[in-house]
């Protein structure tokens, strides 16, 4: 499943958001947990997709990630 706008590139792939920022080139990974200890990466995404458009859901999930490589 891709997602691209025109700062950001993602990919989610078995249960992770890979997010490359096409300005650099770098990418890095996203996934969140709920309480119970689910994988709720997808669903939060397609949510903020549809409140806020793809290139704001993935400027917010990029401020997530933890490290570029």
């Amino acid at each position: 499943m891709d997602y691209e706008s025109e700062q950001f590139e993602a990919d989610y792939w078995q249960g992770v958001l890979v997010i490359t920022d096409k300005a650099t080139g770098q990418c890095g990974n996203v996934m969140l947990h709920d309480s119970k200890g689910h994988n709720i990466t997808l669903r939060q995404l397609r949510s903020g997709i549809k409140t806020h458009g793809v290139e704001r859901a993935l400027a917010t999930f990029a401020k997530l990630v933890t490290d570029w490589h």
